[in-house]
């Protein structure tokens, strides 16, 4: 398992800056231990760069009044991208992670390659034009995929959702618009915006999980993410959970993509309705309008809300078998706290509740203390801002040097 190593002292440094409202040169120094010359030189050129303002005269404690430091946030921007089944998110946003300008385009259930690049590229000048920033204004290009991405390379291995396979994203868009660009998993890229500009910023370790079209999740040790050989931890819908569960698209069954994803409460709702016996009811069915094929996960939830005891039982047993996914983890290495994120989880309270009070209860057992479950703050830019928030994380660890383009392949 591979851990992204930590900033430099340069990067620390500017971490400081970017981390408080104001900080002083000597205050550097005593929090890091290096020399105040050091310390005041790398300043000089943040403020050179533009990265680092004056923040005017602080509070004397005997001696000249020392002069305060505050860090640019609008120095830069970043563009971050979110690339699932169904639509493209493309925000523009500056270095406190706030969404300046965005564009989203819904798209059909395939598309090519070619196309999807075309809608983005289009996307990411509709963002840029007017903005009044220039190229050098743009720190890079952030995209998030629901796929499986090489880390290594930044290939997109696997992209289920349009059957792509082993595709480079990277290059076509440095291309058009001459700017680095990084791709990575939504899963990591969510986990890492979290980490630097979300809920998670006092964490050093912790998972992140979203439930989506399929089961994803990361892990963050030490403040950094890890990955596994090549893509890293995409395969947490591969859980078994269920050895006589459904047969799963991996060739295996009972995994957490048979279960717990929407499309997955959806079949199995539509089975147990299909086997009511007469006199029986459920109130997804009145919901839908007496239509099998209207039930979607929205009703489900809905129906769970008004206390149907159907919808209810088929969302606590698959929150249930997520949470039993969950303890596991937490098994082997002991979050500070577990993140999520989706639209089931957004929306029902059943679900939610009930897996966080299995998930506590077995986790109070096992070490003690009640593992806190918490819902992403990112909003529904979550993966692009955290894409693009990689982006602010590599520009913090060179010390506020550019990122470099990736050479031609």
């Amino acid at each position: 398992m591979k851990v992204r190593k930590g900033p430099s002292n340069k990067g620390m440094i500017l971490e400081l800056l970017r981390s408080a409202e104001m900080r002083t040169r000597i205050e550097l120094s005593q929090i890091t231990g290096l020399s105040l010359p050091t310390v005041m030189k790398w300043v000089d050129e943040f403020i050179a760069k533009g990265i680092v303002l004056d923040g005017g005269v602080g509070a004397s404690t005997g001696g000249k009044p020392p002069r305060l430091l505050r860090f640019n946030y609008q120095s830069h921007h970043i563009v971050g991208i979110d690339i699932n089944g169904s639509r493209i998110d493309v925000v523009l946003m500056d270095l406190a992670a706030n969404v300046l300008r965005n564009r989203i385009r819904d798209i059909g259930s395939y598309n090519s390659f070619e196309q999807v690049v075309s809608y983005v590229c289009q996307m990411i000048h509709a963002v840029l034009e007017g903005s009044g920033l220039e190229r050098n204004d743009i720190l890079g290009i952030g995209v998030g995929i629901s796929g499986v991405v090489d880390h290594t390379t930044g290939f997109l291995r696997r992209f289920p959702a349009f059957g792509w396979e082993n595709v480079d994203l990277i290059a076509p868009i440095q291309r058009r618009f001459g700017l680095p660009v990084i791709v990575e998993n939504d899963a990591h890229a969510a986990a890492m915006g979290e980490k630097l500009v979300g809920i998670a910023a006092d964490y050093k370790n912790f998972v992140y999980i979203n439930i989506g079209d399929e089961a994803n999740a990361a892990l963050v040790v030490g403040g950094a993410l890890c990955y596994g050989q090549g893509t890293g931890m995409n395969t947490f819908g591969h859980f078994t959970v269920d050895r006589n569960g459904l047969k799963c698209a991996c060739g295996r069954r009972g995994c957490l993509n048979t279960i717990v994803t929407p499309g997955a409460i959806e079949r199995k709702t539509r089975e147990a309705l299909a086997n009511l016996r007469d006199g029986q009811g459920s109130l997804i069915l009145d919901m839908a309008y007496g239509h099998m094929d209207r039930v979607n996960i929205y009703t489900i939830i809905d129906a769970a809300e008004n206390g149907d005891a159907l919808a209810v039982n088929i969302l606590k047993m698959a929150a249930r078998c997520l949470a039993a996914a969950i303890v596991n983890i937490t098994c082997l290495v002991c979050p500070e706290a577990i993140i999520l994120d989706g639209k089931l989880l957004r929306n029902s309270h059943t679900f939610l509740e009930e897996l966080r009070g299995q998930v506590q209860r077995e986790s109070a057992l096992l070490s003690g203390n009640p593992i806190p479950i918490r819902l992403s703050s990112l909003g529904k830019h979550l993966c692009a801002i955290g894409v693009a928030s990689m982006i602010l994380n590599q520009f913090i660890e060179n010390g506020g040097d550019a990122l470099s383009l990736r050479a031609a392949m």
